[in-house]
């Protein structure tokens, strides 16, 4: 056991992605990050091969499964600490395993991950998709609609659920903004979303035009939201942009609306931001008609397999050495979606490729 009572001590490994690199004459730089002993590595690599950093640090935590999810934050505050102070980006690529580091353990507990993308081949670029894309370069596009159609591509790339949500927001948030709408609103309670009302007998209910949140709101009622939906996706909006964490963020929605889930919210402003940009581009009929796609599955979906093993290291158990950490292979059967081929590729462990 660690000096505080009931924890462990626990290491974890990561590859980080990033250009950043250690000097030729330094072999590894050990430090620290508040509580935490760190120790960083340049990874071998080959000419023309991406560059990578080994992330080792040292923390406590009850068991294994805490420390996975403690390792897991840790290493993405880590990076953005990194990444802020260099100016360089840095990411955590995947991790590479977790193990049970108290002093004296002959065999340990241990994580080792693996990291495959899955990838739905989508055969569908074909003339007829071709037509479309051509057409619409034909079509003038201003530069509020064009900012409008990056965010939301960038929406679609994003690998998670608070990317997705921001950018695909975003998108819509640029086109209310250059979007002029006819007519006053009314400033609503935040309370029961009834019309204000000034005490004043001869100003009534104070009319102005839009002010930009009402914009967006005015523009995702133009999509097909209701009003219950509107609120709670700029309640999300507001959540996110102030830096909640998921679980925050998750409990205080679910507050607001028990069937609240990420995944739903995203589809919502996914479709809300496909339409406002098809509003907003306003494309002339055509014959035939042109053909837009809709992702009925996630397009980004990686597969971060998990071994739970128990080890022993070679050296003094009293005084473990993070160089002498081993892994056992991990590997998965892949099934080609055409062919039904099989085929084992390893995908964690020592012989993994990053």
């Amino acid at each position: 056991m660690s000096s505080e009572e009931g924890l462990s001590k626990w290491l974890s490994s990561f590859l980080l992605k990033t250009s950043l690199r250690l000097p030729d004459n330094l072999e590894r730089l050990d430090g620290r990050y508040g509580d935490l002993d760190v120790f960083i590595k340049n990874v071998p690599r080959a000419h023309g091969e991406e560059y990578f950093l080994d992330l080792k640090f040292v923390f406590n935590a009850i068991d294994i499964d805490e420390a996975h999810e403690v390792a897991e934050e840790m290493a993405a505050e880590i990076t953005h600490t990194l990444s802020f102070v260099s100016a360089a980006s840095v990411r955590v690529h995947r991790p590479v395993f977790l193990i049970n580091w108290d002093a004296g353990v002959t065999m340990r507990d241990q994580y080792v991950y693996g990291r495959y993308p899955i990838v739905d081949p989508k055969d569908a670029l074909d003339a007829t998709m071709w037509r479309t894309v051509n057409l619409m370069s034909e079509h003038e596009v201003t530069y509020a609609k064009r900012s409008a159609l990056r965010w939301h591509t960038r929406g679609t790339r994003a690998s998670n659920f608070e990317d997705q949500f921001l950018y695909h927001f975003f998108a819509v948030e640029i086109l209310a903004g250059a979007e002029t709408f006819i007519g006053k609103v009314i400033d609503k309670c935040p309370h029961c979303r009834g019309d204000l009302t000034c005490p004043n007998p001869h100003c009534g209910k104070p009319e102005h035009r839009p002010y930009p949140k009402q914009k967006i709101g005015l523009l995702l009622r133009e999509v097909g939201l209701s009003s219950n939906i509107i609120d709670e996706l700029l309640e999300l909006r507001n959540l996110i942009s102030h830096g909640k964490e998921r679980p925050q963020i998750k409990a205080h929605m679910k507050k607001r609306a028990s069937d609240f889930e990420f995944e739903k919210a995203i589809s919502l402003i996914e479709v809300a931001s496909t339409r406002a940009v098809h509003r907003a581009l306003d494309l002339p009929q055509q014959e035939p008609p042109l053909v837009f796609y809709f992702q009925e599955t996630w397009e980004h979906v990686m597969a971060i397999p998990r071994l739970h093993a128990r080890i022993g290291l070679p050296g003094d158990p009293n005084n473990p050495d993070i160089e002498e950490v081993w892994m056992p292979e991990l590997s998965m059967i892949l099934t080609d979606p055409k062919t039904g081929e099989e085929e084992v590729v390893v995908v964690g462990g020592k012989n993994a490729s990053p």
